[in-house]
C-alpha cells in the first residue's frame, strides 16, 4: 500500500493548499513473515477518527490526506498492541486493529 501527496498544481492548490509533501508505504502480505512488524485488521466505521497529542503532527494529520496515517504510524512506532480509528471519506473511517508479531 502507498499513499503519498505533495502540493497540488494550480488552480487546485488555492483551493486545497497542501503544507508539506507527505508519503506512507506498507508491505501487506497475507502470510505472517519473519520480518512482519505488525499485523492489521481493517474495517469501515463512522467512529471519531483518533487524534494526535502532538500538536505539530495533528496539524499534518489534519492538512494532508496521507498524513490520516500518523495514528497508526505512531501506535507501530511505539510498539503497541492498539485500536487506531482513521479518517477515509468524508462520512466513513477506517477502524484499523494492530497487533504487534
Amino acid at each position: 500500500m502507498l499513499a503519498c501527496d505533495t502540493a497540488y498544481p494550480e488552480p487546485l492548490h488555492s483551493v486545497r493548499p497542501i503544507p508539506d509533501a507527505f508519503g506512507i508505504a506498507l508491505v501487506l502480505a497475507p502470510q505472517r513473515s519473519a520480518r512482519a512488524l505488525a499485523q492489521i485488521t481493517v474495517s469501515l466505521t463512522d467512529a471519531n477518527a483518533d487524534q494526535l497529542d502532538d500538536a505539530a503532527l495533528e496539524r499534518l494529520r489534519i492538512a494532508i490526506p496521507a498524513a490520516r496515517s500518523l495514528p497508526l504510524l505512531c501506535s507501530i512506532a511505539r510498539r503497541q498492541d492498539k485500536h487506531v480509528v482513521l479518517d477515509y471519506l468524508d462520512n466513513t473511517r477506517l477502524a484499523v486493529a494492530i497487533a504487534l508479531c
